[in-house]
């Protein structure tokens, strides 16, 4: 099964900004050639800051080759398909917001040994912090559908995302199957492995249509405008 870490780390002085107002982009970074440096601090995507580590830290490269590292991509990109969230293995640079997933280096590099990905907590109220790191420790396990089932949990985490009892789902501990179809559309318990109440109350979530409503589709049709009254050539009242 997949354990991870929640964090509660510091926020951005400036305040969290409404879901709206963040970017959809998910920067999955592998580290390579020469492995990443994070910084202790709040959490910045953009000078590599992270509220996890206490000290300055390295991970190591992804190790696994090109070819395992595309599946991995595509596999995310499968995960996120139904939502307005565009993933990518390009660094978008300083001057452009972004979500970062590390997928490198161990556990232990950054203080949480013994988990499989960790991310920062998330306030419950209603608002998203943007340019948040999260981690997935790739040289801990080469199992493509485990580290799929990794960095669709810890990055949406980051979106607001509570654990969930449903094995089919990413945000789920439990495990057959290592190879989550996806985001389930349908109300499920929250829990590691038993149930409890969501962190941000209630008791059921519902992280495909939690998606949908923070993020949006992944295709809207263009709206249209059409004129029912009056008809073409009508007579009507000034």
């Amino acid at each position: 099964s997949f354990r991870d870490d929640v964090v509660h780390g510091a926020r951005h002085s400036t305040g969290p900004k409404h879901f709206t107002q963040v970017s959809h982009l998910i920067y999955m970074n592998n580290c390579l050639p020469n492995g990443c440096d994070v910084f202790p601090g709040e959490d910045d995507s953009l000078t590599q800051h992270s509220s996890i580590p206490q000290s300055n830290a390295h991970l190591a490269a992804w190790g696994y080759g090109q070819d395992s590292w595309n599946q991995l991509v595509q596999c995310v990109k499968d995960m996120y398909a139904p939502f307005d969230v565009q993933i990518t293995d390009v660094d978008p640079g300083a001057g452009t917001p972004h979500f970062e997933l590390m997928v490198a280096g161990n556990s232990s590099d950054i203080g949480v040994p013994g988990a499989g990905g960790v991310a920062p907590f998330v306030p419950c109220d209603g608002d998203l912090q943007d340019n948040v790191m999260t981690f997935v420790f790739a040289s801990e396990t080469n199992n493509p559908d485990y580290l799929c089932w990794a960095a669709a949990q810890e990055t949406s985490h980051a979106c607001g995302l509570d654990h969930e009892l449903n094995a089919k789902n990413p945000m789920t501990y439990r495990s057959p199957p290592i190879k989550k179809p996806g985001f389930q559309n349908e109300d499920d318990k929250c829990g590691e492995n038993q149930p409890r109440s969501c962190y941000c109350g209630g008791t059921p979530q519902n992280s495909y249509q939690y998606l949908m409503d923070t993020m949006g589709p992944a295709h809207l049709d263009p709206a249209t405008l059409a004129i029912t009254s009056p008809a073409d050539a009508s007579w009507v009242k000034p």
